[in-house]
């Protein structure tokens, strides 16, 4: 039954068994889809993601980018424009880049204050 699922599939459903399971069974925790994104970036989707960290202590990069069709970003970009304060503190703390910039020049602070997320603004400006 495994066989017909991804560890993004399990990030995007936001279904920490699966994802375990999936990792226990030797899915690649940094496989990449078409547009080079992982299920990091699928778990910076969901608020205050379950899965974000269990794909964090599993050894997932942090830093790794989706393609420039897709932006260009990092799960921190990810996080930040749309708002998701627990997960940019989660990805903060597993070492992402506060720096890193998308394909378009954009910090996730730029990003967060674009889109009016008070409280993300804050936590990305405090890990400064």
């Amino acid at each position: 039954m495994l066989k017909y699922f991804t560890n993004t599939q399990a990030a995007l459903w936001d279904n920490l068994e699966l994802l375990q399971e999936l990792i226990a069974g030797g899915a690649e925790v940094n496989a990449k889809d078409a547009h080079m994104r992982s299920a990091l970036h699928a778990a910076a989707l969901a608020e205050r993601s379950h899965c974000l960290p269990a794909l964090c202590v599993a050894g997932a990069d942090v830093d790794a980018r989706s393609d420039q069709e897709t932006g260009g970003k990092t799960a921190l970009h990810i996080a930040a424009e749309r708002g998701h304060v627990e997960n940019i503190k989660e990805l903060l703390s597993a070492g992402a880049d506060l720096a890193a910039l998308t394909g378009s020049g954009d910090t996730a602070l730029a990003l967060a204050e674009r889109g009016r997320h008070r409280h993300a603004a804050l936590a990305l400006r405090e890990a400064k």
